[in-house]
């Protein structure tokens, strides 16, 4: 695997994580627990909990999510990379 390749898969899983970590503050802020979450926004449970931890989060998921927790997209993607250059 070349440099490049490394540097940009690694940068994705750092961007991954906060994306979740900003779904994490958001259900807090609202006092929303992540299984109550999980319902509202029709989310599978084992696709919840991957995006809950910061595995893997899918983007059809992701929008619902940020629409339960009324959440725009620049606040899904503060603090990530991707913000940075936009």
């Amino acid at each position: 695997m070349n440099t490049t390749t490394k540097i940009a898969r690694k940068t994705e899983a750092q961007d991954r994580r906060i994306i979740c970590r900003n779904f994490r503050d958001a259900a807090h802020r609202s006092g929303v627990r992540p299984i109550a979450l999980m319902k509202a926004a029709r989310v599978k449970p084992l696709r919840m909990l991957r995006a809950w931890t910061g595995q893997q989060i899918f983007v059809p998921d992701m929008f619902r999510l940020a629409s339960v927790l009324g959440m725009s997209v620049d606040d899904m993607f503060a603090g990530t990379r991707a913000k940075e250059t936009r």
